[in-house]
């Protein structure tokens, strides 16, 4: 049956209708009106011709062309419609003007700050907060160890300077920050948080105070169709990326 010269051109000797080309392969199978529907793994897969004589039946057929062309013009239409709030609109502005990179090639981006909020004062309550924590670690040797050797490291990859006790000031941005210790953890036992939704003297925190910004993560779709495009696929982490 099968044409050993299909490569060849020839004439057509027959042509079927797609029902009866499943009613020769399909063996056990159902049969409803023009249709012939042929359970699988996946659930019924349904095929059959109309039938004209049905004139009391609506029948409405969108082309495959039609169905590929909305398809494609959704995953690789390369300019998107972005509607960005003014938020988010001044968030990349300021991106834009302030990001730079400094002489050993680091990028130094400030932060997006709204610019109409007033702190107050975060001093005074990021004080106790480090004196709080410094009684827990005192009486935790362990947690203390891992946590100094966090802010040595913090230290010497000049992520942080000391400033001397004359040049603080209560109008400066203090962070209260704690340690979070998982031994479960295979890479870091120890993870320092910093919390930026402490709350002032007036009830704002220094988040409060800071832009979002737009959401710039790669669409859902456009990851899944990268997974049929290559044999392997890859996932990575960016280390530090919050410092």
């Amino acid at each position: 049956m099968a044409d050993p010269y299909f490569h060849q051109r020839n004439q057509i000797d027959i042509l079927l209708e797609t029902v009866e080309v499943w009613k020769i392969l399909l063996l056990k199978r159902q049969t409803i009106d023009h249709m012939v529907l042929q359970r699988t793994k996946l659930g019924f897969i349904i095929t059959g011709g109309l039938n004209l004589k049905a004139n009391n039946r609506l029948i409405s057929c969108t082309s495959i062309d039609t169905q590929l062309e909305r398809f494609w013009v959704m995953v690789e239409q390369l300019e998107r419609e972005e509607n960005l709030s003014g938020e988010d609109k001044r968030c990349e502005e300021l991106f834009s003007r302030d990001c730079k990179r400094s002489e050993n090639g680091r990028l130094i981006v400030s932060l997006p700050k709204r610019e109409i909020i007033s702190l107050g004062n975060l001093k005074q309550g990021a004080e106790q907060r480090f004196y709080n924590m410094e009684n827990k670690l005192n009486k935790n040797e362990n947690m203390k160890k891992h946590y100094t050797q966090f802010m040595q490291e913090y230290e010497n990859l000049n992520h942080m300077t000391e400033v001397n006790k004359d040049e603080m000031t209560d109008n400066g941005f203090y962070l209260p920050h704690h340690p979070v210790l998982k031994q479960d953890s295979m890479t870091t036992k120890l993870r320092v948080v910093f919390d930026g939704s402490f709350k002032s003297s007036n009830g704002l925190s220094i988040n409060d105070n800071l832009l979002m910004g737009p959401n710039i993560q790669n669409e859902l779709l456009d990851i899944i169709i990268r997974f049929r495009t290559y044999p392997y696929v890859l996932t990575a982490d960016l280390g530090m990326m919050y410092r």
